[in-house]
């Protein structure tokens, strides 16, 4: 009887580890996003809006302002949905940089990972470069271990009671660079070894420059699997049209680069933003700087596949997102068509209004209010959901396209994760170290 329970017992944990689950917390967390999206659909498409006996104001106003943005940036999504689908690539021929690059990794804890990204770098075709890590408070044995490789390039910083944050252990490491560009990756990261031989082919041509963003532990869970889907549509549709129209690319945070002297001017990475990456491609933006999208190589970031610390990342890079609007509230206001930039915290921000009139009239307050029709906002919305599985059946098959109605509402996370932000008050520590079992 023991055995079987005990059996029954290792069975069960397998098969909530495989959707993401490994304690209480995740259970907590993947009720919270899971039920979001039927949630939000059950009450948009239900009877809510019932006569109300008395009226004390008129919503309308409101309501045709939400509406009418909400259908602008579906549209926007959608042109670059299906423009993403069409361009293909093309091979880059910018020019070759001879300088040296200024590797940095900022690394709290990381002894179980860091040894790997760091022999991939020692790796790289391209020998003209320094690697620096920031072991930034750590508790663990990781400055030790970088300490004990014996090569010069390496070239390990301790900071300790600072203030936790990416951009703090950043800005440490890239003031002490000796490097004409600044490229950075998390501890967790792989990059194959042509990776710098082939970012350098686009400086000095740009002032910064994005790599791709590939998933190293897509087959962990469900959850890496949906981020791995997640990654795969978004940054490649969105950057590849970009590019194709002349914009700016979107920093994420690692494989990027920049140039150290324009870093400087800038007054390096901002030490205020929970979104470290956004924060300083806009100001790059702003300042009128030239960011390119890398296409010949890519970086292999690892994905937390537990929904505790997802909910916990997504909450921070939302919050992040939001504190860049608002730093630059004035600079988007007076140029208005650069609004392409915000794109993505945009498409956050539309339905959580909605959602809040949608609460309103659920909580039958005295109010009424007339909505823009719902074909309207609808249409480009559908249109852009049916290029997003077109891209993913072009690119994965079939395979690909079986978990399409559950990336449907995973989407929704980004809802629920708004309810969090308000807790986010220091940078949260993401485990790693999820990359060698295959869960499904």
């Amino acid at each position: 009887m023991k055995k079987l329970v005990s059996k029954l017992k290792g069975w069960l944990k397998t098969r909530l580890c495989s959707i993401g689950i490994d304690s209480k917390k995740d259970i907590v967390f993947f009720t919270v996003i899971w039920a979001t999206g039927p949630i939000l659909l059950l009450v948009a498409f239900g009877q809510l809006v019932n006569q109300i006996q008395k009226s004390l104001i008129d919503l309308t106003f409101l309501t045709y302002t939400i509406g009418i943005t909400a259908t602008i940036i579906c549209t926007i999504s959608t042109v670059y949905g299906i423009w993403g689908l069409f361009f293909k690539e093309k091979p880059f021929k910018g020019h070759t940089f001879t300088g040296k690059f200024s590797v940095l990794i900022g690394a709290r804890n990381e002894a179980k990972v860091i040894g790997n990204i760091i022999q991939d770098i020692l790796k790289q075709t391209y020998q003209n470069f320094e690697l620096i890590i920031i072991c930034h408070n750590c508790d663990d044995n990781t400055y030790e271990i970088i300490s004990q490789i014996n090569d010069e390039r390496i070239k390990p910083l301790e900071l300790k009671n600072a203030p936790y944050g990416k951009s703090v252990a950043l800005n440490y490491g890239a003031k002490r660079a000796t490097g004409e560009v600044i490229v950075v990756f998390d501890a967790d990261n792989s990059v194959p070894e042509d990776f710098l031989e082939k970012l350098a082919s686009y400086f000095p041509y740009y002032d910064g420059v994005q790599t791709k963003i590939e998933t190293l532990n897509p087959k962990f869970n469900l959850l890496t699997k949906l981020q791995d889907l997640e990654f795969f549509i978004f940054s490649d549709i969105y950057q590849k049209t970009r590019q194709k129209l002349g914009l700016n690319a979107l920093f994420g945070g690692t494989g990027e680069a920049v140039k150290k002297d324009v870093l400087a001017q800038v007054g390096y990475y901002d030490e205020w933003a929970f979104s470290e990456d956004f924060a300083l491609c806009t100001k790059l933006t702003v300042n009128k700087y030239k960011l390119g999208w890398c296409t010949t190589t890519y970086v292999l970031d690892e994905k937390t596949p537990w929904w505790s610390d997802f909910f916990k990342q997504r909450a921070r890079w939302t919050k992040g997102h939001f504190q860049v609007i608002f730093r630059y509230a004035k600079y988007y206001w007076n140029q208005p068509l650069d609004l392409h930039y915000l794109i993505a915290p945009m498409i956050v921000l539309a339905p959580f209004l909605t959602m809040l009139l949608w609460l309103v009239f659920f909580l039958r307050l005295p109010v009424s209010a007339s909505f823009v029709p719902i074909w309207v906002w609808a249409s480009p919305w559908i249109v852009w959901n049916i290029s997003i599985a077109a891209r993913v059946y072009k690119e994965r098959g079939w395979r690909g396209l079986l978990f399409f109605p559950l990336l449907f509402l995973y989407y929704y996370h980004w809802l629920a994760v708004l309810t969090y932000i308000w807790r986010i008050k220091a940078w949260p520590k993401t485990t790693h170290g999820f990359d060698k079992e295959v869960r499904i």
